[in-house]
């Protein structure tokens, strides 16, 4: 059925571009079918202009991108290499006193005696 109903339609516009053409001078002529190809031109070009406006654009932002650095690390040999250093973290309060930290002194088990004391 539809193709029926696009059949008749396609028909119909070109009866009806044939009388009208029939009917027009030459030189109206030569302006519809000017308008009707530049439009077409116009549209191929549109397309081409921005299909390589857009493979410029993926290139430049390509070449903007640093290349990824993968490193992995394995225990292993490396680790066995290296010396074992105890790690130490102070703490610098406002007044200028340092605090060592340790699992003692951690900031939370800071924070939760000064609050149980004040309770």
């Amino acid at each position: 059925m539809r193709r029926l109903i696009g059949l008749g339609v396609v028909s119909f516009c070109g009866a009806l571009g044939a009388v009208v053409g029939l009917r027009l001078s030459e030189g109206v002529l030569a302006v519809l079918a000017g308008v009707v190809l530049g439009g077409g031109l116009v549209v191929a070009m549109g397309g081409v202009v921005a299909w390589v406006l857009v493979r410029e654009r993926r290139a430049e932002r390509d070449e903007l991108v640093p290349p990824r650095v993968v490193a992995t690390w394995r225990q292993g040999a490396a680790q066995a290499m290296m010396p074992a250093v105890e790690r130490q973290f102070y703490v610098i309060g406002e007044s200028g006193e340092v605090i060592e930290l340790t699992p003692e002194t951690e900031p939370r088990a800071l924070v939760q005696s000064t609050l149980t004391a004040e309770l």
